[in-house]
């Protein structure tokens, strides 16, 4: 298993660098081969293969580069989500009650949608600051800062997951 450093390995052993082609990090391993930083990224990989090419990624109104604002447990990620929108739209419509009117499966699926198309774009501003912030000597972001876009991409993929599953399921269901 790739490492993120060098002092992770004996000092007399043979270690080749690489950078992860799908997240990005930087990464140790013990084999000349090594792609990818972990299996999790490999699978993701794989998966965003086989499902072929994803939606275009919006661009950003100008004056509004994402940065984390905050200090310690109080941080976040300003930056501009145009699906977060959207979906505020559907919300003030009623979608995420459970009488809401217009519930039909083909609306839930919309909705659930709409969510995973914003954790999904979510997903990528976290990568593209960390990636920045990598490529610029790693000055731009402060340990912390790093630490908390690490966690936050964690938990990110698994709402994009858990989103995946239940749209695929709302989709067998209305079948």
């Amino acid at each position: 298993m790739p490492k993120y450093s060098r002092e992770e390995y004996p000092a007399n052993s043979i270690v080749y660098e690489g950078d992860c082609p799908h997240c990005g990090q930087h990464f140790w391993a013990n084999k000349p081969h090594a792609i990818y930083c972990s299996s999790k990224c490999r699978t993701y990989a794989s998966k965003a293969r086989q499902q072929g090419p994803q939606h275009a990624t919006p661009e950003e109104p100008e004056g509004m580069e994402p940065t984390v604002i905050g200090q310690g447990n109080n941080m976040r990620l300003a930056y501009y989500n145009p699906y977060r929108q959207k979906r505020m739209e559907m919300e003030a419509q009623g979608a995420r009650s459970f009488a809401w009117e217009g519930k039909t499966p083909e609306n839930e699926i919309a909705y659930h949608t709409l969510r995973f198309k914003e954790y999904e774009y979510y997903y990528y501003i976290i990568k593209k600051l960390l990636q920045q912030d990598r490529e610029n000597g790693m000055i731009e972001l402060t340990d912390q800062q790093r630490y908390f876009l690490q966690e936050q991409q964690t938990n990110t993929d698994i709402n994009i997951v858990g989103l995946r599953r239940r749209i695929q399921k709302l989709q067998a269901d209305a079948q």
